[in-house]
């Protein structure tokens, strides 16, 4: 069993057996050694002491080849192999689990698992298209570009800091939201027992919010509605109907022929089913005859989509997909409602369409709020609260088109009128009716 401080140079001037197998061992490190066959193969081995069925007994486990292996990579995996064998592990036994736990590595990554979550999670879990986007957005999106050929479990906490950081500066809600879902996935992961840890736990959210509270004004709806009725934008009967309802732009957006409800009749509605509301309740929106007249103009202008039927969407250009272009149009619609107000508007969304339609029903039409949230489809107030949160979808279905009728009048009344003064006392003779 020969002996020799094995090096490049020493190893470079061993020769093979002329047959069968022969081992150098290295008097530097005990156990170390290299194997050569006849054939020239040169094997890194070790030989060390094994607990196996409850006694220790010597085994010799092949580290790997000469020189694909350097010497110095052999030493460092010899002594790692030891180092297992003497806290009873068997490290044949352990380079197997760990090459299966990098083989499953390498099938777990970022994109992989996240593409898993939202096809098990998200999409099965009924998720609004704007939900299911915004998730596509922070598991598969540019902003983490990096991380998708990467083992999930390899993602740290101070990468998730780290990238929620860069996002605030420039898009401080955004970072929220990345934040949201992010904790959402990796606690999917951690149910799932693909992480050990979570990295978003414990981690705060990254930007200040607070509850909106922006309405937009008598004179500044009034401004609004006589920007929209004036736009020959293909958005401006979708914002008359967001105004009109108070429902919620996507709902409104992405409108279906087949959620349209007897508009030549006597009962004009909107029906959404449960997978089209943020609350997943389905909800009936009585039609004021202004609404309904905008929809039955819409309708004279259908297309037909790519199979050749008649679209379903209300509002498409494609005739395959609902139309999505807020963005300029909001922009429009606002340089257009200034030069009419002949003053600048604060900023707004259109989510506060909402909530002026929600105050001006309370606040200047005297709509008791229960019915109120009813319009909105909103359930999370105190008034809808116990027995109230119970009522089906057709609760307070005359008090609601009572109410949107009345809310759609007024609105014709503030566009009747062209000063402060005037709407003035046009709210104070509604009110008084």
């Amino acid at each position: 069993m020969p002996k020799a401080k094995l090096t490049d140079a020493v190893i470079r001037r061993l020769k093979p057996p002329p047959e069968g197998q022969a081992d150098w061992w290295d008097s530097y490190q005990p156990g170390f050694g290299i194997r050569l066959s006849h054939g020239g193969s040169q094997t890194w081995v070790i030989q060390t002491r094994v607990l196996r069925e409850g006694k220790w007994s010597q085994t010799r486990v092949t580290l790997g080849r000469y020189p694909a292996m350097t010497l110095a990579d052999a030493r460092e995996k010899a002594r790692a192999v030891a180092q297992q064998a003497s806290a009873g592990r068997d490290p044949r036994h352990a380079a197997k689990l760990d090459r299966a736990a990098m083989e499953a590595a390498s099938r777990e990554t970022f994109k992989s698992v996240g593409e898993d979550f939202i096809r098990r999670w998200v999409q099965r879990k009924g998720r609004r298209p704007a939900t299911k986007a915004a998730y596509r957005t922070a598991l598969l999106g540019s902003s983490v570009e990096e991380w998708q050929n990467r083992p999930i479990a390899s993602i740290t906490r101070r990468e998730i800091r780290e990238k929620l950081e860069a996002t605030v500066e420039q898009a401080p809600i955004k970072a929220n939201r990345f934040l949201a879902h992010w904790s959402r996935f990796f606690g999917w992961c951690l149910e799932m027992d693909l992480i050990e840890i979570d990295p978003t736990a414990g981690i705060t959210r990254p930007a200040p919010e607070k509850a909106r509270d922006r309405f937009l004004s008598l004179e500044e709806t009034r401004a609004v509605w006589a920007a929209m009725t004036k736009s020959e934008s293909f958005m401006a009967p979708v914002f008359k109907l967001l105004l009109l309802t108070g429902q919620r732009r996507g709902e409104i957006a992405a409108l279906r022929w087949s959620e349209v409800m007897d508009l030549e009749g006597g009962d004009p509605r909107l029906e959404f089913p449960g997978e089209r509301t943020k609350n997943h309740r389905p909800h009936v929106v009585p039609l004021a005859a202004q609404a309904a007249e905008i929809l039955r103009e819409a309708a004279k202008h259908r297309i037909y989509g790519s199979d050749r039927r008649l679209s379903d969407f209300v509002f498409t250009t494609t005739g395959d997909n609902p139309f999505s272009g807020f963005t300029k149009a909001k922009a429009d619609l606002d340089q257009a409602a200034e030069k009419i107000l002949e003053a600048s508007i604060p900023h707004w969304t259109i989510h506060d369409m909402r909530r002026t339609v929600a105050t001006h029903m309370n606040g200047e039409l005297g709509i008791e709020p229960h019915v109120v949230e009813a319009v909105l489809n909103h359930i999370s107030g105190a008034a809808k609260a116990g027995v109230a949160g119970t009522y089906n979808k057709a609760a307070y279905l005359p008090q609601r088109r009572a109410a949107l009728s009345a809310w759609a009048n007024f609105i014709d009344t503030l566009a009747d009128k062209e000063s402060p003064a005037e709407n003035a006392l046009a709210t104070r003779r509604h009110k008084g009716a």
